[in-house]
């Protein structure tokens, strides 16, 4: 029984795991904005109107990411790991992933387990990060918004957790998400109705 209990928990855990990869797949071949250029096989180069973002270690922990501000929205800038005076650089040893990029923001994720995860937002132009939240995929992107699924502080219940018995069995937790819109001029999230229960570790 206890073998079974383990077989369970951690297929659950791999699935979660399967699908967030899964979602960051999608989100890289069908997000709209921060358009991904040609490059060679260690970096990967994103821009916006204001911004081009040359990302060293692509799908690797740590974050270190140059970006160079655009002299005009058609300015062309060659994809490789050239770093200006003027340029800024985002560090950080820890476990981060560019998720996008528009106008001057950097959407980033954070964290090694399943969702919900840290995300991030680093405004380039002040050269800092600005905002945190927990997320948990799907995640839009678009010019001004940033969408996803929060965490909240709501109590778990089985009227709103429908599967909370299992999740219990198999040794989880749960946590219920609401789908919120956040504006990045203003950084103000507001949510949009809609609520749904996951497990978490």
């Amino acid at each position: 029984m206890k073998s079974l209990f383990t077989l369970r928990k951690t297929s659950i855990f791999f699935a979660a795991v399967a699908i967030a990869v899964a979602t960051l797949l999608f989100y890289e071949f069908h997000h709209p904005q921060g358009k991904n250029l040609p490059s060679s096989s260690n970096i990967k180069c994103m821009e916006s109107p204001e911004y081009f973002v040359i990302d060293n270690d692509p799908g690797l922990p740590g974050l270190d990411v140059v970006a160079k501000h655009k002299k005009n929205t058609n300015e062309m800038i060659p994809c490789a790991d050239v770093v200006a005076s003027s340029d800024v650089v985002v560090q950080n040893s820890l476990p981060e992933f560019v998720l996008g990029l528009t106008e001057n923001f950097l959407i980033v994720d954070s964290g090694t387990a399943p969702p919900p995860r840290g995300l991030e937002i680093y405004d380039l132009d002040v050269q800092s990060s600005t905002y945190a939240d927990t997320y948990s995929p799907p995640i839009s992107i678009t010019t001004g918004t940033v969408t996803y699924w929060a965490s909240t502080k709501q109590t778990v219940t089985k009227t709103n957790c429908p599967d909370l018995d299992q999740y219990t069995a198999d040794g989880l937790g749960a946590v219920i998400t609401s789908h919120v819109v956040l504006d990045l001029s203003t950084l103000s999230k507001k949510e949009l109705g809609e609520y749904r229960c996951e497990p978490t570790q």
